[in-house]
Order: C-alpha cells, then structure tokens, then sequence
C-alpha cells in the first residue's frame, strides 16, 4: 500500500538547500543532478520562481495546486 504525504513547496526548497550546503556540493553540482539548469536552481532557491513540476517531480514528488478558503465559524 502506498501513503500520499502532502508537503508545502516551502519545505521542497529547504530540502534543496540542504542538498546544496552538504560537503562537497554546490548549486551546480546539485542542478546537474536534477538535470536542470542552474539558473533555474538559483532561481528556486531565491523564491524568484516556483518549483517547475519536472523538478519535484524528480525529487519524488508530484506537483498539485490547491485552493482553499476559509470559513468564519
């Protein structure tokens, strides 16, 4: 059985600068790992350009847009 664990893309981006700050890595080293350009990587991590779905896609993730609102009680 698999179980679905929502995440925010907040915390998608802390992984990521986890990844980055690990000895022996860099904003470089970890785009190529994720087959993405470094810009885009750099980009992400600014908070100038949301998660490209490709990309949390190859962290395992799957991309889903949601609306909520909420209600007076």
């Amino acid at each position: 059985m698999t179980e679905t664990v929502s995440v925010t893309e907040k915390f998608l981006i802390n992984e990521l600068r986890l990844e980055v700050a690990e000895p022996k890595n860099n904003q470089r080293i970890v785009a190529q790992r994720y087959d993405i350009h470094p810009t885009i990587l750099c980009d992400v991590l600014a908070g100038r350009r949301p998660i490209p779905e490709a990309l949390a896609k190859k962290m395992g993730f799957t991309k889903v847009i949601r609306f909520e609102k909420k209600v007076r009680k």
